[in-house]
């Protein structure tokens, strides 16, 4: 390929122009002085600026490179301390788990041992109040019993008091007659 100086570029280019315009292909107006323009301000550009332009913007591409490191690296470490995290919350899941079931052991066992308790204590309170009843029961029943007795006693007293007169007579013969046999 060939290499052209400035200078050879130049006329190169301002003899086109004059070639493409006298033969009519290139016409002037403003649309083609303002594209005219532009590319000449770019191929300017690139000639002038070109080796600073590309130098920066390997810089740049450099530094975007090395902060997109930098951030895959923070990244990858996040990812690792996200994981290590998740990982403990696994750890105490299962231990909330496992403690749970204990717990619900543990707490249904008292509940039995509770219950078992609580029916003990109510059975033996029970058996006291029956008890308590039952003797209860039996001093009223003697005493009752006394008070019948007494009642009876008394009224046969009364009756062999107010009979006494009466019945004395018939009891001597009747003892006699007893005796007599």
């Amino acid at each position: 390929m060939m290499t052209f100086s400035r200078s050879a570029e130049l006329t190169l280019g301002i003899l086109a122009c004059v070639v493409l315009s006298s033969k009519h292909i290139f016409i002037y107006n403003e649309e083609t002085l303002v594209v005219l323009c532009f590319f000449g301000f770019l191929y300017t550009s690139v000639r002038l600026f070109g080796d600073s332009l590309t130098q920066s913007l390997n810089d740049r591409s450099a530094t975007i490179a090395l902060e997109l490191r930098a951030s895959l690296a923070a990244k990858e470490q996040f990812i690792r301390e996200l994981l290590e995290e998740q990982k403990a919350r696994l750890a105490f899941q299962t231990s909330m788990h496992a403690l749970q079931a204990i717990t619900h052991n543990e707490l249904s066992s008292l509940q039995e041992q509770r219950q078992n308790a609580l029916q003990g204590t109510s059975l033996q309170q029970i058996h006291q109040k029956l008890s308590g009843l039952v003797r209860e029961q039996l001093q009223a029943s003697e005493k009752l019993q006394n008070q019948v007795s007494a009642g009876f006693r008394g009224s046969v007293l009364e009756e062999f008091h107010c009979s006494k007169k009466l019945l004395s007579p018939k009891l001597i013969q009747q003892s006699l007659q007893d005796l007599k046999i």
